[in-house]
């Protein structure tokens, strides 16, 4: 024990400075964060918090390097710079508070409890601090005196009601669906900010008044056999690593913001699109099966040997609507697809599979793999979705297969999709992109950076296979 002692009286500068180091890179990475557009009531508060972290390592600074200065300073110099030095770890304290009262207390009032009550405890200190200036004639023990009172006045009551602040939003938090580790890292913090308030505002200088009298610096140091400044630090290293990864939130929220803005951009295209292909698709077939029926109307007074012709006119329209029926219901199904929720790609397709089946009477085989788990944005997700209901579409309206095959692999360097069935066919080299269908599954896999091959016989059956790469920036 008094081994121990002995080391850290003799590494004191150290110590307050590794301290005063703490808490300032701690401030001055919250003041850095971008968290000006956040919709959180706790990003208008934290920057408060924050100028609490920088003064306290700026006092702590002060209280490590100026008693080693007196030397070269004159005895006034050193005076005003001690007192600045004291005064500054009793602004860090009001920041503390005034935070802590405004994210815990302040809200559920209509007076501004925030101000208010640091105003009064602050009027008290100062009166508290002049009360025993008798006792303390030397005006360093009387500076040091004050200092002690700041730390039962206001540090202590600040680090509880901050740490109360923190474990509260923590809660709030909870009820938003973010993600569960920045919750707890947040009520880790302030655990180690109520240790923080209770170290810092008991244990204190010696003093001539109870109970710096008793618990101090030095009566510590004897018990335990080490500075309160080495658990203060220890405990402002616990506040700095769970609080920063705490607001970690803030970036969640961000990327949620970029995923919503996708998400809505998305259905704004795929609306577009879909209003696209029933003006230029559903709309055409209707007219031309309205004129198909005008003409045969037309010739129903005719001879007998008209009603072939009639009859083929008819034939061909019911036919027609039926498909065009089809092809509207289909539409209506997949318009439900436009709101993307946080489910997987393997349900939305498995829903797609089912949708298939319900309009076409053939299921298809539907496998799904995944030999490795990147995260799939948004925008990756909305288009293998739409490349893949395209593509089934497709095979809906003019395959006529019986067997239908979709196979999506997961792997460490793309997703590769492959659409596969026995229908009846196509010439590529006479088709190639130019059919509707063909093309918005281009377009996507474009969008994508990725690579489209189309594997078709007349009669054979047709293969899509689409490779998509997945990471980085472009397709995020």
């Amino acid at each position: 024990m008094q081994f121990l002692q002995t080391f850290f009286e003799q590494q004191n500068l150290v110590v307050f400075f590794v301290y005063g180091q703490v808490y300032f890179l701690m401030g001055f990475a919250i003041l850095i964060k971008n968290i000006t557009l956040s919709e959180y009531t706790l990003s208008k508060d934290i920057r408060l918090f924050a100028w609490f972290s920088i003064t306290h390592g700026l006092a702590d600074w002060a209280a490590a390097f100026v008693p080693y200065q007196r030397e070269f300073l004159g005895e006034s110099q050193f005076l005003v710079f001690l007192t600045l030095g004291y005064l500054l770890l009793t602004v860090s304290y009001m920041f503390l508070m005034v935070f802590g009262l405004k994210v815990a207390v302040a809200r559920k009032y209509d007076w501004p409890v925030h101000f208010v009550v640091p105003t009064v405890i602050f009027t008290l200190w100062v009166i508290a601090s002049f009360s025993v200036q008798p006792l303390h004639p030397d005006y360093i023990e009387w500076i040091v005196a004050t200092s002690s009172f700041a730390r039962y006045f206001i540090g202590l009551p600040a680090g509880l009601v901050a740490a109360a602040a923190f474990w509260l939003q923590a809660n709030k938090f909870d009820g938003l669906d973010i993600s569960s580790h920045l919750t707890r890292a947040m009520r880790l913090g302030a655990i180690f900010l109520g240790l923080y308030g209770i170290l810092t505002g008991l244990v204190v200088p010696e003093a001539k008044f109870f109970p710096a009298s008793l618990i101090n610096y030095n009566s510590f140091l004897k018990v335990t056999g080490v500075p309160v400044q080495i658990l203060r630090m220890v405990a402002g290293i616990g506040i700095g690593l769970n609080i920063i990864r705490s607001l970690e939130l803030f970036d969640v929220e961000q990327r949620r913001r970029v995923e919503e803005a996708e998400k809505r951009e998305a259905i704004l295209k795929e609306r577009e699109r879909i209003s696209r292909e029933i003006h230029d698709g559903t709309i055409q077939s209707l007219y031309g099966i309205g004129l198909r029926l005008e003409f045969a109307q037309s010739i129903i007074d005719k001879e007998d040997s008209e009603k072939n012709t009639i009859k083929e006119h008819l034939d061909y329209s019911v036919e027609k609507l039926a498909e065009t029926i089809t092809d509207i219901r289909a539409y209506i199904m997949n318009l439900r697809h436009l709101h993307f929720r946080e489910t997987s790609l393997r349900k939305d397709l498995q829903e797609l599979v089912q949708d298939f089946r319900l309009t076409s009477l053939t299921m298809p085989e539907f496998i799904y793999r995944e030999e490795a788990t990147p995260g799939l944005t948004p925008k990756q997700r909305t288009h293998l979705y739409y490349i893949v209901r395209e593509a089934l579409n497709n095979i809906r309206q003019h395959a006529r297969a019986k067997i239908v095959v979709l196979e999506v692999n997961i792997k460490p360097n793309g997703i590769h999709v492959s659409i596969v069935d026995d229908g009846q066919g196509f010439n590529t080299r006479e088709v190639k992109l130019g059919r509707r269908g063909m093309y918005n599954i281009a377009e996507r896999v474009r969008e994508l950076k990725g690579t489209l091959s189309i594997d078709s016989e007349i009669g054979r059956g047709t293969e899509i296979r689409v490779i998509v790469p997945t990471g980085g920036d472009d397709n995020g």
